[in-house]
């Protein structure tokens, strides 16, 4: 965005709206991806930590119970 806002008299001098329109446009949806993709690695790594500790409390006391 910073070179569209530096470069706004060329752009518009030559006519290239669309062109740097589509491109961050182009440009957001990846960053969108991206940031999707991060929030789900997340997501699954906090509910694989959050089971792996309950799972740590649990197994001990099941094993002294059934011993």
């Amino acid at each position: 965005m910073v070179r569209v806002w530096d470069n706004a008299a060329a752009i518009a001098f030559y006519r290239g709206e669309q062109r740097e329109h589509r491109a961050l446009i182009s440009k957001f949806a990846n960053i969108f991806e991206n940031t999707t993709r991060l929030i789900g690695w997340n997501r699954n790594l906090a509910s694989f930590t959050t089971r792996y500790n309950y799972f740590s409390l649990i197994l001990p006391t099941l094993v002294v119970a059934l011993l």
